[in-house]
């Protein structure tokens, strides 16, 4: 939930799919999203991309297209790349940025002769920084959502029984 000590039952993915029907009004449009995320999510105005989407063509006709899906590996895998020498952020390219390029490249985004305007919304600032390098005319805009800017989350561990570590 986005305010969970209130009663206010409106989660994350509520307000980013209200936030997308919002911003797409009537129009017809492509998304991807995990297979938690029921099919009718977005009635019939959106037409949901496998979750392996490479190589098809079928979606090239869709202007606009929302990414919903959360690409991450489990923690372990971090840790086990990590004795490789591979990094979080190296990962998180390799797998959630390419996942969500190979994605939105399954619209008409890769169309030369398709000049109408392309409107592809994606749920944070790193994957829409890192297809903002691929598409160098695109220009970035924050989806109007009710998810806050900055999210407060609990330290881990603990809470401190003193104000210092000298008390």
């Amino acid at each position: 939930k986005i305010k969970p000590e209130t009663d206010d039952e409106t989660t994350y993915l509520d307000a980013y799919v209200a936030g997308i029907k919002a911003d797409f009004g009537d129009a017809f449009f492509a998304y991807q999203a995990n297979k938690d995320v029921p099919d009718s999510v977005f009635g019939e105005k959106g037409k949901r991309l496998p979750n392996v989407p490479h190589g098809l063509n079928t979606y090239s006709h869709f202007n606009k297209m929302a990414f919903l899906s959360s690409l991450n590996p489990h923690p372990e895998v971090f840790a086990f790349l990590k004795t490789f020498g591979i990094n979080r952020e190296a990962v998180r390219r390799a797998i959630y940025y390419q996942g969500g390029y190979q994605s939105v490249l399954r619209t008409s985004i890769r169309d030369p002769n398709n000049q109408e305007p392309k409107i592809i919304i994606v749920p944070d600032r790193g994957i829409a920084d890192y297809l903002h390098e691929r598409f160098p005319n695109s220009k970035l805009e924050k989806l109007n959502t009710a998810i806050p800017d900055e999210i407060e989350t609990n330290k881990p561990g603990r809470p401190r029984k003193h104000q210092s570590d000298k008390d």
